[in-house]
């Protein structure tokens, strides 16, 4: 089974020096996202809002971070439930060539 990830549709975001500003259009909620939640967003935000494997933007996000923890996937596995509970990111799952 394959996950995929992209962000949703009526988000949006701006880089505020700390992290970034984060809400759903137009009604909310709006949050601030710092630290592993930062690295999901500015990786799906080069994406051009297409659904990509959760793996396969975990390989990118830790190619550019060779000094990362031992559980440097854990930790944004879980920041990425997060961000799905915040409305932040839509998943969906594909297994045998179904989407579910």
């Amino acid at each position: 089974m394959t996950v995929r990830v992209r962000l949703a549709e009526l988000a949006t975001y701006a880089e505020d020096g700390e992290g970034y500003a984060f809400g759903m259009l137009p009604s909310g909620p709006a949050f601030r996202v710092q630290g592993p939640g930062v690295l999901w967003l500015e990786t799906l935000r080069d994406t051009r809002n297409e659904w990509l494997s959760v793996d396969s933007l975990l390989d990118r996000i830790l190619a550019d971070a060779p000094e990362a923890p031992a559980d440097a996937r854990a930790i944004l596995l879980r920041e990425l439930e997060v961000l799905r509970e915040l409305g932040a990111v839509v998943t969906d799952e594909i297994s045998a060539g179904k989407v579910e």
